[in-house]
């Protein structure tokens, strides 16, 4: 009688998870249809000014020289430079 009682609720709650997973994979299914139906395939659809990045991909007219020291017991001490961009605000 324990046997059965605890298949039955085995069963119950193996059913619950079936239709729970399945539910939340047909929702990921579908809201994924609805993502790739606003997606052109031929080009990007963020261009050029109406993209965020406007028309400047990350350069800007300010350099910065950045100066370090690197310091190993092995070598002497060697100087390293490096320039990078600082994007104005």
């Amino acid at each position: 009688m324990v046997v059965v009682v605890v298949v039955y609720f085995a069963a119950k709650i193996g059913l619950f998870y079936l239709i729970f997973y399945s539910s939340l994979a047909a929702f990921f299914a579908i809201m994924l249809a609805g993502f790739f139906s606003t997606i052109d395939r031929r080009r990007p659809t963020q261009t050029g000014m109406t993209s965020l990045i406007k028309m400047n991909p990350g350069q800007s007219t300010q350099r910065s020289t950045i100066r370090y020291d690197v310091c190993l017991e092995i070598f002497n001490c060697l100087q390293a430079e490096q320039t990078i961009a600082i994007e104005q605000i």
